[in-house]
């Protein structure tokens, strides 16, 4: 008979189905307790962010930069990495909330807010002006897929010529 932590845990594993999309393993979980798996790309996202995010402290300590700097650098450097391929990523509920909580953590850390000052979350997101996890991935994805259908990854917009073909079915030679 199995120790009932290990019979949790293979419990756990047993009812993981993965499945092959876009290149990458996607995890789907169905379980019955409040166990919490979150997908590969999102672990693989905090991970690079959180190196990023620590490999660039000596910029959040920086009296010098103003807050909206360093929100920029924020923005740009760890935002950019943790949401990279975003709009290509299944989302649960869990997910979502461990990005958020990453994502007001580091906020935070930027702003030198500690635990005990009893800060909510509101008032760092309203002083610090940044859209929501969910925003920035909705975002991501309404705005960048034209711009990665062109091929070339630049921010031009299609000819509309060049799209002739798709809305009349004929294609000119």
């Amino acid at each position: 008979m199995l120790p009932p932590d290990l019979q949790h845990l293979l419990m756990s594993y047993q009812n993981i189905k993965w499945k092959r999309s876009i290149g990458s393993h996607i995890s789907a979980v169905m379980l019955t307790h409040r166990a919490t798996v979150h997908t590969p790309e999102i672990l693989r996202g905090v991970g690079l962010a959180l190196s990023i995010m620590s490999q660039l402290d000596h910029v959040w300590k920086q009296s010098r930069l103003s807050t909206t700097t360093k929100f920029r650098i924020y923005y740009s450097c760890v935002l950019s990495s943790l949401l990279c391929a975003s709009e290509s990523w299944t989302l649960l509920k869990a997910d979502i909330a461990k990005l958020e909580a990453f994502h007001m953590t580091n906020q935070r850390r930027i702003l030198g807010i500690l635990w005990y000052e009893f800060v909510t979350n509101v008032e760092v997101a309203t002083f610090s002006q940044l859209p929501s996890i969910n925003e920035a991935i909705s975002w991501r994805r309404h705005s960048l897929w034209p711009r990665q259908a062109c091929g070339s990854g630049c921010s031009c917009t299609p000819n509309p010529t060049s799209l002739g073909h798709v809305t009349t079915g004929l294609r000119t030679v």
